[in-house]
């Protein structure tokens, strides 16, 4: 069974010409194995895209982009077992115009 969820979020405070908060540090909310990653540094992803899989207490847990954007930062890999809370990826939410 895969679960599918949205990371935990944090706004590093970077913000665009509207002020809004722009980048975006997505982190795990349970400790857990890395098992797959869907996505590239610098790919456009759209809300709901599927991010990477984490594996917790047995489970595929699915993490889903919370908003569309793009991926700046993968600080993860395949394989890496990452405790609560850590650094797994950094979003650049789109400007609108």
């Amino acid at each position: 069974m895969v679960w599918n969820i949205k990371p935990g979020l944090l706004r590093n405070g970077l913000t665009g010409k509207n002020g809004k908060n722009l980048i975006h540090i997505c982190y795990s909310h349970i400790p857990g194995t890395i098992m797959h990653i869907e996505v590239k540094e610098g790919q456009i992803v759209e809300e709901g895209d599927t991010l990477l899989i984490l594996q917790a207490m047995k489970m595929n847990n699915k993490l889903s982009a919370p908003f569309s954007g793009k991926i700046k930062k993968i600080s993860v890999s395949v394989g890496d077992k990452i405790p609560k809370g850590a650094l797994m990826v950094e979003m650049e939410e789109s400007e609108a115009e």
